[in-house]
This record gives C-alpha cells, structure tokens and sequence, in this order.
C-alpha cells in the first residue's frame, strides 16, 4: 500500500509559483515568505526550444542559509548537481530612497 504525503508548505508555494509560469505564460513568479526569505522563479525559452530556470532567493541584510537553499532546491525541483551561486549583496534603493542590502543566491537548470 502506498501512502500519499501532504506537500510542505514551500513544495505547495513552489507548485503554485511553476503553475502560475507555466500556465498563463508569465516571465516570472515572486513570492515573500513570513521569515523574510523573497523567492523568485523565472523561465525562459532558448532557441532550441530547451526551458531554462532561475531560482533566486534573496533576503535584506542576512543571507539565506544552507538549510533555506536545500528546502528550496527541493521544493521546487532543482536537478541534483546544479550549482549555486552568491551574490555577495546588492544594494536596492527603495521608492522612500532607503538603501536595501541583499543576499542573494541564484540557480539556473534547463528542462526539456
């Protein structure tokens, strides 16, 4: 017998996210979770018709952790030996002209 577990929260954001790309065309989905963790999920189609993803997580003033990097690889699928990399921080001036500084950690995969 089989038994079916409940998707966590982040495999349910990171399905809705794929679902949101996927089906009604759009360049990319953005989600901000409760612990200030900002996930973005982009898609786009290269000339051989090959899928590339990004996944990028990003947080003000701490990086996310290596714990956040695996949940999220998981949940949204992230093929086993693909890279990571960091952007040490980017400053973001908001629209009250406050600086913001980012960590972010980026992933690129292609799907066929």
């Amino acid at each position: 017998m089989t038994t079916m577990t409940k998707p966590t929260a982040i495999e349910s954001i990171a399905a809705r996210m794929r679902s949101h790309i996927t089906t009604t065309g759009a360049m990319y989905s953005h989600q901000r979770l409760a612990g200030g963790l900002e996930l973005v999920l982009q898609r786009s189609i290269e000339p051989s018709g090959a899928m590339r993803w990004r996944l990028a997580l990003g947080r003000v003033d701490v990086a996310p952790s290596e714990d956040e990097i695996t949940i999220c690889r998981n949940a949204f699928g992230v093929p086993v030996g693909t890279e990571h990399s960091e952007a040490k921080s980017k400053s973001r001036t908001g629209k009250t002209g406050i600086v913001s500084n980012w960590h972010i950690v980026e992933m690129y995969w292609f799907e066929k």
